[in-house]
């Protein structure tokens, strides 16, 4: 039974309209969760059926004057917080987390997990395998990190800002690209300088400041993993499908469990060791954590991870397909509920529609898709643009083709997928002017 006045904030940032309806909509316990949003992530979508604060996220006191007064009416307490403010390092969750003397991570982790020069030594530390990388700031000729390689932020997150190069000039040209986006909106956060008391390097400035790190070709993969008593349990994992022509650009995910495939590339068992080692290296003792990362050359390499569950379109397709998602496993485990971390057997699928310009829609058409539902495995279409709205370019200056909504299938035999994404995107009618 779950005490009534128990309540879990979950903080929430720069999340797009459609990724907060993603989480609000599959959340579980929603009369024990307060969500608190900034202002960006619902100016198109305000949640439904569970409690909400909206605020500018630009002063802690303000906020926490807000929560002290939501507390006091609701008669509720707060007992735990889910920290999706990962633009922010995070301190806005960490502030909260004092003021109201919920569980936390510690600084040295939030540092870690908002770093990603700090992350990989960390994670090397540990004897987890990462791509070769170093810090840069200007162009090297003769870079210990041979091309192609990869340039982004220190302190990005996401596929957002992230640059493959395959010679100098294209590495000169994306340095130059990374600074010019920090000049024109220097107060981003996650341009601000990231003071640290780990290893030698105490001041980061990520505006001139990047990672430059070895291109490592494989098959890309995604988990959550749950972390009790020093132990972590694998609750989630995806293989994204990607296409070479757009670099750090998924087409879709396939929601599997390692266990259900014959010869698969890695076994659960080896993935959650991993996961221990970097729950470990990070410091962290209890949560839920996303962890990506690339099989190649019969190896596991870890290319980011962080102190929070996955956010992406697999929310949705977890939710669809498992009857759950990492966030909810999260909430549960802070409201103190026994958490199932076994993985169902069922395999789903994730399979974007996507423009290859931008421009005005003039007819997205899914009528073949939704006559044929049943003998396609369809449960859920979902499109982000009606006809007649400007497709927006989510990710300036690289050249990304839009997202325009996506497909959730169930019940496909793995060496049937590639044939049911064509059938599905073949079958879709796309006009843009």
């Amino acid at each position: 039974m779950i005490n009534p006045n128990k309540t879990i904030i979950i903080v929430i940032t720069n999340l797009g309209a459609d990724d907060l309806a993603i989480i609000a909509e599959n959340l579980e316990h929603k009369d024990n969760i307060l969500l608190l949003c900034d202002e960006a992530s619902t100016e198109e979508y305000k949640p439904k059926g569970v409690s909400y604060l909206i605020d500018s996220f630009e002063d802690k006191e303000k906020i926490l004057e807000k929560l002290r007064l939501w507390e006091e009416k609701s008669k509720k307490q707060f007992s735990g917080i889910v920290a999706l403010d990962e633009e922010h390092h995070y301190s806005f969750s960490e502030a909260i987390a004092h003021e109201f003397s919920l569980p936390f991570y510690e600084k040295s982790t939030l540092d870690i997990a908002s770093n990603k020069y700090l992350q990989r030594m960390k994670l090397k530390e540990a004897g987890i395998c990462v791509p070769k990388f170093t810090i840069i700031t200007e162009p090297i000729k003769n870079c210990q990190i041979i091309f192609p390689n990869v340039l982004k932020l220190i302190t990005g997150y996401g596929s957002s800002l992230v640059y493959a190069n395959h010679n100098i000039e294209e590495l000169e040209k994306n340095i130059k690209k990374l600074k010019g986006i920090a000049e024109k909106d220097p107060n981003r956060q996650v341009f601000d300088t990231h003071y640290t008391s780990l290893y030698e390097k105490k001041v980061f400035y990520p505006k001139e400041q990047f990672i430059l790190e070895e291109y490592i070709k494989g098959e890309e993969y995604s988990c959550d993993f749950l972390v009790e008593d020093d132990k972590a349990s694998v609750v989630r994992v995806v293989k994204k499908i990607t296409n070479e022509k757009n670099f750090a650009f998924f087409e879709g995910m396939i929601l599997f469990n390692p266990k259900s495939i014959k010869n698969p590339d890695f076994s659960l068992e080896e993935l959650q060791k991993i996961c221990e080692k970097a729950a470990h290296a990070m410091g962290i003792d209890s949560g839920v954590c996303m962890m990506d990362f690339i099989f190649s050359n019969g190896k596991i390499t870890v290319i980011e991870t962080t102190i929070r569950p996955g956010i992406s379109t697999f929310v949705d397709l977890m939710a669809h397909i498992y009857r759950s998602t990492s966030i909810n496993k999260l909430i549960q485990q802070k409201l103190g509920l026994h958490v199932d971390t076994s993985i169902p057997e069922g395999i789903g699928l994730a399979v974007y529609f996507l423009s290859p310009r931008l421009g005005v829609l003039k007819n997205f058409d899914t009528s073949f898709l939704e006559k044929n539902k049943d003998k396609l495995g369809i449960i859920k279409i979902v499109k982000y643009y009606l006809i007649g709205e400007r497709i927006k370019d989510e990710y300036p200056g690289q050249n990304m083709p839009a997202l325009l909504g996506y497909a959730l299938v169930k019940g496909v035999e793995i060496g049937l997928i590639q044939e049911r994404i064509n059938t599905i995107r073949n079958n879709v009618v796309l006009e843009i002017e």
